[in-house]
């Protein structure tokens, strides 16, 4: 499960306050493949709110760097595109067959380990470009 540190904060209160949501909802997927058996419908309402609160999130960050000038503007939009492609991938499955417990714990793991690697490689960049130490 994500766990919100200090080492996430990006010195911008409202895009520390989105990643929050994204970890909770992460989290409840991840508290949802726990169960013995998954509800379906569970599921893809927290895999429709997260694709959807991570589009706005992204739009938000990507205008809030571009605003500040951070240097990691480009790989942020970049990392955003890999994040959202991998929301495409799970989503053309799930058309050619019913979606798995096996697929949906892939996926959870996938969005675990990007967010802890986009937040503290990138997104934690824009502390230098709004002025936090």
């Amino acid at each position: 499960m994500l766990e919100w540190k200090p080492d996430y904060e990006t010195g911008v209160l409202s895009i520390d306050e989105q990643h929050r949501v994204l970890f909770d909802y992460i989290n409840r997927l991840g508290r949802l493949l726990e169960k013995e058996k998954i509800d379906r419908a569970e599921a893809h309402n927290l895999l429709t709110f997260l694709e959807t609160y991570a589009k706005r999130h992204f739009n938000g960050e990507e205008n809030c760097m571009a605003r500040f000038r951070c240097p990691a503007y480009e790989r942020n939009k970049e990392d955003h595109a890999l994040f959202l492609n991998m929301f495409e991938f799970y989503k053309s499955q799930d058309k050619t067959k019913p979606t798995s417990k096996a697929m949906l714990e892939r996926l959870h793991q996938t969005m675990v380990w990007w967010i802890n690697q986009h937040i503290l490689k990138v997104d934690v960049q824009l502390k230098d470009s709004v002025g936090v130490k």
